[in-house]
């Protein structure tokens, strides 16, 4: 059976410890919501009695700390129930109402059965109670998902077929139902939707897209970007889109919406939490001569601030150099003046979202999906090497291909895995030996967002399709309202505004803060593990380079929950500064780290897993004379380290001090039980750090202090140029998480934060 346990709200619930793989307990899907928590756990009949056994254990037994065991499990369940469909549903949108027939994704329970077992055991119960189940099927780690047609009442009557399901959602909705439509009746799609809009306030954040221009007389665009937020770098130009395929106003809609079949399929008011500018960047014939794209970027900047000064902007920018693919990273005039854009002599810094860039006329010449992504001629494209910017690749979630048109069609890409247009770096780290050594240029992309999906023909051609791509916005003049924005493009506007929803929920955060907040919030998906598989540092790297940190969770960015609790600090450091006339390094920061040390202690040797993310803006100094200390590109580099378990503070910051001046550095040996999944060599690159520590909550109790510190760049070896006491902002990100621990870290840490404060040195 399912059995729905809840807490009260403000009381998290201890979901890991309802999870036990002995007794068979199963935790299916876990939900936050204002009245708080719930889990479904999926409980065999036999175990009922040892569950109960826990209970009588919560009121008989103590702890060696004279607490009753299963305490923080126990005192966090409110009430338990048999659970019903709409306990599993996990959807965004809300559970259906009515009782009309639809289709829905199911998600089966996969463990002890195969895939065809699994899936004809609920297909056999399904028809046992008239339900269509689609022929369909995706298999993923202990799920099985396909789809069926059934009113919302008939899983109340249909017990044993609930009794298989982990979890209820919607289907993705292909966009081709909405691109079938006559203009006519896009039009009324469009108008309903409108009604329920709500745009956010005049100088709300907002998405400045630098494009082709936007149609901002499109009625879904028309409340979200003002007349005088829609410039041109020339006036001449006009602001229109004057894009064939209307890139620029795709951009805008996908950018303000997300995918536009998610919206349509909504119910209720929409109120939207940021806003739109654009800045055309193209003129409406030929094209800017090479050399001043960098500067046409900066002027498109300048004149989104001159128009609203006020306002808190992510740069959003899908034009990339199609010309040539990357060798390696170094830098341009253009990804320079990215960089030079973004650092804004350190003060009101900028987030600029950029694309990886596509593959093109690559698809129709021997393309070997991941193959020919890796290779040098799938590697990214300039400006996209730009250290300081948030470089966007794309992933594919959409691999169903519906329409009868495209029959024996399949997708190219699994769900999950690697959009076949996205360019990567990997072809950078040509040596890819034992050592796992990357080059030293940063470790692009940065992260990946739906792109949508290539189809392959029954004679083995790809091709793209409008089925998985992402709806979004047009005006042509047929009176067409929709269309589709795909590949790296639609991942960029996709990541944009993540940015800027970010940025509306917390206005105080530094834009440094936002880029490392969805780096921090990025994973690799099941697929990616698969497509790339090993669990050696250099297959991490290689992951790295195809995926960057994976598939930002927006949700996971904003909040911190129960067992994965974030903590972050914004900080400035003074990197170097004059004795003598001589520049050394100057300041570290170590940073207490309020971990609830008697708690950690206890579990001894069970794993716990760390995440830290360090991000800061570089000032570029992109004159080629061979990357030496003295003319190196980066003004200043920034490391974290943290304190080993067997060493003092006062050896700690010695060791570090030590390392910044000599940037000697070496990636630990893990004597002490714990590992860093990239290491402190490997992930040093760029301006963003993020890396895993695994190990001993034991030894973790004993790691109480992370320290961020300095090593040499051109502010410090090229003094005459008066940059030697610059001060340069960081954001630091740390998480830590508990899988299968029964104890409430949240509230431990929550308690001792308001009382840990920085340690300057």
């Amino acid at each position: 059976m399912q059995i729905t346990f809840e807490s009260s709200p403000g009381y998290p619930l201890v979901t890991d410890s309802l999870e036990d793989r002995r007794m068979g307990l199963r935790v299916l899907t876990v939900q936050t919501t204002a009245n708080g928590d719930r889990a479904v756990v999926f409980v065999p009949r036999p175990a009922i009695e040892k569950f109960i056994a826990k209970i009588n254990r919560y009121e008989q037994e103590q702890t060696s700390y004279g607490k009753p065991k299963n305490k923080s499990l126990m005192e966090s369940i409110e009430q338990a129930r048999l659970a019903i469909a709409r306990d599993m549903w996990t959807d965004a949108k809300p559970f259906p109402e009515g009782d009309s027939p639809l289709w829905w994704e199911v998600w089966l329970r996969a463990e002890s059965l195969t895939e065809t077992e699994t899936y004809e055991r609920f297909a056999a119960a399904a028809r046992l109670h008239d339900l269509s189940i689609s022929r369909q099927r995706l298999s993923f780690p202990e799920r099985i998902v396909t789809l069926v047609k059934a009113r919302p009442s008939d899983w109340s009557q249909a017990r044993l077929l609930l009794e298989l399901v982990a979890e209820l959602r919607l289907p993705s909705e292909a966009t081709t139902p909405y691109l079938d439509l006559a203009p006519r009746d896009q039009a009324l799609h469009v108008d309903e939707l409108v009604q329920r809009l709500r745009p956010a306030a005049p100088f709300a954040p907002a998405v400045c897209v630098l494009d082709t221009g936007v149609m901002r007389e499109h009625p879904l665009l028309r409340d979200s970007i003002l007349e005088s937020d829609a410039m041109a770098v020339r006036p001449d130009w006009g602001v229109t889109d004057h894009d064939r395929q209307q890139h620029g106003t795709g951009m805008a809609g996908n950018a303000l919406f997300g995918c536009l079949t998610e919206v349509f399929r909504s119910n209720g008011l929409i109120q939207l939490e940021h806003r739109l500018e654009s800045v055309k960047i193209m003129p409406p014939t030929g094209a800017n001569e090479p050399e001043l794209y960098g500067d046409t970027v900066a002027q498109a900047v300048s004149r989104a601030e001159i128009a609203a000064p006020d306002r808190n902007r992510v740069m959003c920018m899908a034009v990339t150099d199609q010309s040539l693919a990357l060798t390696d990273g170094e830098p341009t005039s253009w990804s320079s003046a990215i960089d030079q854009l973004a650092w804004n002599n350190g003060r009101d810094q900028r987030l600029i979202c950029i694309s990886a860039g596509n593959l093109r006329d690559q698809m129709y010449h021997r393309y070997e999906y991941l193959q020919t992504n890796s290779g040098i001629q799938g590697t990214i494209e300039d400006p996209s090497q730009s250290w300081n910017a948030l470089t966007v690749g794309a992933y594919t979630a959409r691999a169903s291909i519906t329409r009868a048109d495209y029959r024996g069609w399949r997708p190219l890409a699994q769900a999950g895995g690697l959009c076949p247009a996205s360019r990567t770096t990997v072809a950078w780290d040509s040596g890819d030996d034992s050592s796992g050594s990357p080059s030293s240029w940063p470790f692009k992309p940065d992260i990946v967002m739906e792109g949508g999906n290539w189809g392959v023909d029954p004679a083995g051609n790809v091709d793209r399709l409008a089925e998985t791509s992402l709806l979004t916005t047009a005006m042509v003049p047929s009176g067409r309202l929709l269309d589709v924005n795909c590949e790296t493009s639609g991942a960029t506007a996709l990541a944009s505004r993540a940015a800027a929803m970010i940025k509306a929920a917390y206005p105080s955060f530094r834009w440094e803060t936002v880029r490392g907040v969805l780096v921090h919030s990025a994973q690799w998906t099941p697929q990616m593990l698969h497509d790339s598989p090993g669990d050696q540092r250099r297959h991490a790297i290689r992951r790295l380079r195809t995926y960057g940190y994976g598939v930002p969770d927006v949700d996971r960015a904003l909040w911190s929950i129960q067992n994965a609790v974030t903590l972050i600090a914004e900080q400035s450091i003074q990197p170097y500064y004059l004795r003598k006339s001589e520049a050394r390094t100057r300041h570290m920061t170590l940073h207490g780290l309020p971990w609830p040390k008697a708690i950690l202690d206890d579990l001894g040797d069970v794993p716990v897993l760390l995440r830290a993310t360090l991000s800061y803006f570089i000032e570029p100094s992109p004159g080629r004379r061979g990357w030496t200390n003295t003319f190196r590109y980066a003004s200043h580099g920034l490391r974290f380290d943290l304190k080993r378990s067997d060493e003092s503070l006062k050896s700690f910051k010695a060791r570090l001090s030590a390392d910044a001046e000599t940037e000697h550095e070496t990636d630990e040996a893990g004597t002490d039980g714990g590992t860093w999944l990239i290491g402190k060599i490997n992930r040093n690159r760029g301006s963003v750090h993020s890396d895993w520590w695994q190990g001993p909550a034991r030894e973790l109790a004993k790691r109480d202090a992370l320290a961020v510190y300095p090593v040499t760049g051109w502010w410090k070896e090229r003094k005459h140029l008066g940059k030697v006491d610059t001060v340069a902002p960081y954001s630091l990100i740390l998480s830590i998480e508990s899988p299968g621990i029964e104890v409430d870290l949240y509230t431990e840490i929550a308690t001792q934060v308001e009382i840990v404060t920085p340690i300057d040195a």
